[in-house]
C-alpha cells in the first residue's frame, strides 16, 4: 500500500462514518480486492484509522466465517479503538474526487 491508496483509506473512513461496522469494512475490502490476504486488510485498516497493534486481531477474521473471530467479536474489539482514534483520522478525510 502507498500514497495512491489514500482514496481507499478515505473510502473506508466515509463508510465507517456512514455507519458500517469494522466487519462490513473488511467485507468491502474483500469484495474489491479478492486477491488480498489478512496482511493487506490489516494494512488498509491500520492506515485508514491510525490503529496500533489492536488491528492485528483482523488476522483472526475471515469473510466466510471460517476464522476464530466472528463479526460481533471483531466489531466489539475494533470499534472502541476506531472511535478513540477518530480525532486523529477524521481530519485526514478529504473531499471526494468524483464531484
Amino acid at each position: 500500500m502507498g500514497v495512491t491508496d489514500q482514496n481507499l483509506h478515505n473510502e473506508l473512513r466515509r463508510r465507517y462514518l456512514a455507519g458500517e461496522s469494522p466487519a462490513q469494512l473488511l467485507r468491502f475490502l474483500h469484495s474489491t480486492h479478492p486477491d488480498w490476504g489478512p496482511s493487506h486488510f490489516i494494512d488498509a485498516m491500520y492506515h485508514a484509522f491510525n490503529l496500533g497493534s489492536d488491528i492485528n486481531i483482523v488476522s483472526g477474521w475471515w469473510p466466510d466465517g471460517s476464522g476464530p473471530l466472528n463479526d460481533s467479536r471483531l466489531n466489539a474489539l475494533l470499534r472502541p479503538t476506531i472511535e478513540h482514534e477518530r480525532v486523529n483520522w477524521e481530519p485526514l478525510l478529504t473531499p471526494r474526487d468524483d464531484k
